[in-house]
């Protein structure tokens, strides 16, 4: 049996695209949790396109991480923290014209450039409900 571990920090950050970009203050910072769950193991393919490639992809629909909205050193009395969600599912790709390229990100902890791999999660927007 396989045994998938995944650790992200997902913090809100955009691409430098000139000097005078500043980061992004108005997207809320997500916690990332590992989760399990009881749906069977399937892959769906679908085309997917972001700002460096179109490529298909093979979605594994077994959810590895739930993101939730999260409010940082209480930064934000606004931040709705049962608002939208994340759900992150393991994905394989056909292709990845991303892949080596060099982007340089600016955050609050920081600037850094970074050199980009393989697409590994596709993260989908989701509604979450806790069980009474």
């Amino acid at each position: 049996m396989k045994t998938l571990v995944i650790g992200v920090v997902v913090v809100a950050c955009t691409l430098i695209t000139s000097p005078a970009s500043a980061y992004v203050t108005d997207k809320p910072h997500f916690q990332c949790y590992s989760v399990t769950s009881d749906k069977p193991t399937t892959g769906q393919t679908h085309s997917l396109r972001d700002q460096f490639d179109t490529y298909k992809a093979t979605v594994i629909m077994r959810p590895v991480l739930l993101c939730t909205p999260t409010d940082k050193d209480a930064g934000d009395s606004k931040l709705d923290l049962k608002g939208s969600h994340l759900v992150c599912y393991t994905m394989e790709t056909a292709g990845n014209k991303g892949k080596g390229r060099k982007v340089s990100v600016e955050n609050q902890f920081g600037s850094t450039t970074m050199v980009i791999g393989p697409a590994r999660l596709l993260c989908v927007p989701s509604s979450k409900y806790l069980p009474n």
